[in-house]
């Protein structure tokens, strides 16, 4: 095993090496300092032909959410691991399981796992299954394996790289994964930033040819955990109950003030939750669409029904900067790109500017939400006036001096991960949720004259969303 082990560690095309600063972090504990130090004396000595990286490389493509670009090159995998994948990383990342190579965990986390990986009574360990694992391996040309074995992984990886294959060596981020947290500093979820679309120019990661995959099967829509994927055809169809009927959903685009809406109408006491479908309705930028698995809050369930729809719009002069920071939300960008590349046929990720993909954003789902049947509008700036008359207009009578007056729009939003959405309380929405507590930053300033000098195709759409709200055309 310690000559197969060396074999694969200068056969391998990437090698990560235990950073220097770990020898000094643990240089209390003997036993780990000086494997540390031997580790880095024999890289020191006889250096692999390789690429020289940290050991923490996995780790590091996590919390830049950088596995998402290295997913999207596949369809499938095959994976060595203590845990069972499948469901994982279809749901998450869109990716089938070709072929999966389950082997016993470590004893030391049997606590955690309460089972030994693959089934067995735990009488055998991988030092038992060495010689099985290794004749199970048989990768397809080029074909992907994700390799979370230990020590031994390393052989592992070595025999699928001689066999064709591309082998992947994640470690303990597929405990992370899996829900578990297996190490002394425990991982983080990713930052969530698509870098292909934020504010960073010439990042060189060029956008893969996704589209039919990012579509998927044309009956049904279940989007994968991140959003970007249309993955109906890998996961089973949902049992839901049988719907109802209900007053009314609210609809718009992110960072136009759902969750001001959502307020506004329960200040006259309906019950609207915001991402959150209560007695009377919804309040959310998702429902413009319907998708098995929104990525936020509630979606709405099949069969459901509502007797009005009402589309909020905002200045676009006010919420395409907001929207500029929105898009790069890795989630919520890929939610809507999916689904406007559905419905319009235009993939807001083919325009070169942030700018020009805040609009082809805004425009293409505001669309989608004009094309519901019968729809009303209403302005967030207005909504003072606006919202007593569309309750009206509903059958419903406004409630007088309520007390909430409109935000300033930069911009008045609920939070994600409120529960209370009842009409009872209302003060839990009146948070400013502006571009500078979300994204740390100021969102970008955007002109008329900007908007005037985008494609004239995406600013002839522009204009005609904003004729049907009342705003300034560009």
């Amino acid at each position: 095993m310690a000559a197969d082990h060396l074999a694969a560690v200068h056969g391998a095309t990437v090698v990560g090496v235990i950073p220097a600063w770990r020898f000094v972090d643990t240089s209390s504990t003997n036993v780990v300092s000086m494997g540390i130090y031997n580790c880095l004396a024999y890289v020191v000595a006889q250096p692999p032909q390789a690429l020289i990286t940290s050991a923490h490389l996995h780790h590091d493509l996590h919390a830049w959410n950088l596995w998402r670009e290295i997913f999207a090159e596949t369809r499938t995998v095959s994976w060595i691991s203590c845990h069972d994948m499948h469901d994982y990383l279809a749901r998450t990342w869109g990716i089938a399981t070709r072929k999966g190579v389950e082997i016993p965990g470590e004893d030391s986390y049997f606590g955690k796992f309460g089972r030994y990986g693959d089934g067995r009574n735990g009488d055998d360990s991988l030092f038992d299954r060495h010689d099985e694992v290794r004749a199970a391996l048989d990768p397809e040309p080029g074909e992907v394996w994700l390799v979370a074995a230990g020590f031994l992984g390393k052989i592992y990886c070595e025999d699928i790289r001689r066999r064709g294959g591309i082998a992947l060596d994640i470690g303990s981020l597929a405990d992370h994964w899996m829900g578990y947290a297996t190490r002394v500093d425990p991982l983080e979820d990713p930052i969530g930033v698509n870098l292909t679309n934020a504010l960073i120019t010439d990042h060189g990661m060029p956008e893969p040819d996704e589209i039919q995959r990012i579509l998927g099967p044309s009956d049904r829509v279940h989007s994968s955990r991140t959003g970007r994927y249309n993955i109906a055809d890998l996961v089973p169809a949902p049992t839901h109950p049988p719907g109802r009927r209900h007053l009314i959903q609210i609809v718009g685009h992110p960072r136009c003030a759902s969750g001001f809406m959502a307020a506004a109408f329960a200040a006259h006491g309906l019950e609207i939750g915001h991402e959150r479908l209560l007695r009377d309705g919804i309040s959310s930028w998702m429902s413009v669409v319907r998708d098995d698995a929104v990525p936020y809050g509630d979606g709405v369930p099949p069969g459901t029904s509502f007797e009005h729809t009402l589309v909020h719009g905002r200045d676009p002069l006010e919420a395409i900067g907001s929207i500029m920071l929105e898009n790069a939300v890795e989630t919520s960008f890929d939610f809507r790109r999916q689904h406007i590349l559905r419905a319009r046929g235009d993939d807001i990720a083919s325009y070169t500017t942030a700018l020009e993909r805040a609009v082809a954003s805004y425009v293409g789902w505001y669309e989608i939400a004009f094309a519901i049947p019968g729809v009303l509008t209403i302005c967030v700036e207005d909504s003072a006036n606006a919202v007593p008359a569309i309750l009206a207009k509903i059958g419903r009578t406004p409630q007088q001096d309520i007390g909430l007056d409109p935000p300033l729009f930069d911009e008045f939003e609920a939070g994600e991960d409120d529960d209370d959405q009842s009409s009872a309380n209302v003060e839990h929405v009146r948070r400013l949720n502006t571009s500078a507590r979300k994204f740390a930053r100021e969102k970008p300033s955007v002109t008329a004259a900007d908007l005037a000098a985008i494609d004239g195709g995406l600013r002839d759409r522009l204009a005609v969303i904003c004729r049907r709200f009342g705003y300034r055309e560009p």
